[in-house]
């Protein structure tokens, strides 16, 4: 039946094409994979502007995408950047394809193309966006690094972080790396920020100096209390290469890539340290593995009150936080926000973390029958896998 307003039609298309997305997404194991960013990070690395570029969408399909150019401009350096798209803004853009002009309106036909269902369900854009970090002088931030240091002490989120390690440490699962995610340049993002001399910058000014720092001692402290080396990771499309020089000097491993190469790295034995994501992390550990320790600052307070604009929840992300027991760290609203720590709960971590290990299950609490067998947590349904070797093909172990 036809919409009696044909300036319904595009709003009722995209109501219909949002279901579609939504179906596909509630039926397919996860948006991402680790091989799809590596491919895509291999790819861009070697491809021109204006090439095309494959990347698999929900529905199976694939999609090309062009390599986008260097805008002609002022600025002096380029980003370009791979940028991942969660459940909530896909269904979006399916609502607002055909009003928008995403998607090309065929009026009153109200059947879409394999090419329509491909394009609004790829997860991943390419763009070129200018760095909006300044290139400080090197000596003069190495000063701020230094200072920064000298004052770290008596800082309050650093005794806090002390003590609750102290407190929690012994809860910890084993933890190979920490990995900072987007902590941001070391002088800041708006423009000057780190040397400016006006006071309503000036308790903002060492935001990402300290947030670094607190990566940095968070992975002194687990090296301490496991016996050994626990690297430091870090990755930001916006550093500058006196960041890199600077953090590469105090022993962080810089990931360089297009913004996803990094977030290859996470794995169940990694803490991941990310106070304002850009992208959709709980998504994306959803869907690689459920990392050993997760820390969430600023607006990205709790794994089940996430900004509704950058993560929200969805059948899959809903229930991560149950797979985590979560405490809080410490609130220090203007350089790191609401801290929290979420640590992988022990049944988690014995089981659905063993993606590429094989395990010898034992029978805790009549949860699972002893064999041999690879371990996953099958987002569809939201329960533990265990893929057994035996005749028991599939064993369930329900929250």
């Amino acid at each position: 039946m036809e919409p009696s307003n044909p300036s319904l039609i595009p709003i009722v298309k995209g109501h219909q094409l949002a279901r579609y997305v939504k179906d596909v997404y509630r039926a397919k194991a996860g948006i991402y994979t680790r091989d799809m960013l590596v491919k895509l990070e291999k790819d861009l690395s070697s491809a021109k502007p204006g090439q095309l570029i494959e990347i698999p969408c929900m529905n199976g399909g694939f999609k090309t995408e062009e390599v986008p150019a260097r805008p002609d401009g002022p600025h002096a350096e380029y980003i370009t950047k791979i940028n991942m798209l969660n459940i909530h803004q896909m269904v979006e853009r399916a609502e607002t394809a055909f009003a928008s002009g995403f998607l090309e309106d065929e009026g009153y036909r109200f059947t879409f193309t394999d090419e329509q269902k491909t394009i609004i369900t790829c997860p991943i854009t390419f763009s070129t966006v200018p760095k909006n970090a300044k290139q400080h002088d090197l000596l003069r931030l190495e000063n701020a690094w230094n200072r920064g240091w000298l004052n770290w002490g008596g800082n309050s989120v650093h005794k806090a972080l002390i003590q609750s390690l102290k407190t929690l440490g012994p809860k910890m699962p084993e933890i190979s790396k920490v990995l900072c995610l987007e902590l941001g340049p070391l002088g800041g993002f708006k423009g000057d920020l780190l040397f400016a001399e006006r006071a309503d910058d000036s308790q903002a000014r060492y935001r990402s100096i300290n947030q670094h720092m607190f990566a940095a001692t968070l992975a002194k402290a687990l090296s301490d209390r496991f016996g050994k080396r626990v690297a430091l990771m870090a990755s930001d499309p916006e550093y500058t290469e006196n960041d890199k020089k600077i953090l590469s000097s105090s022993g962080v491993k810089i990931i360089e890539g297009f913004g996803a190469l990094s977030l290859t790295e996470i794995d169940s034995k990694t803490l991941v340290v990310s106070f304002n994501p850009t992208f959709p992390l709980k998504q994306i550990i959803c869907d690689f593995a459920k990392p050993a320790a997760i820390i969430w600052g600023m607006s990205a307070t709790k794994l089940n009150t996430m900004d509704q604009n950058r993560e929200g929840r969805s059948s899959r992300t809903r229930k991560l936080g149950e797979y985590y027991d979560e405490y809080l760290i410490a609130k220090e609203p203007i350089r790191f926000g609401k801290i929290n720590l979420c640590i992988r709960k022990p049944i988690i971590d014995n089981l659905a973390n063993a993606i590429e290990t094989n395990l010898v299950l034992s029978e805790p609490n009549g949860m699972a029958k002893p064999g041999c067998g690879n371990t996953h947590v099958d987002d569809m349904d939201e329960a533990v896998m265990v893929d057994y070797e035996s005749e028991d093909e599939w064993v369930v172990l329900d929250e």
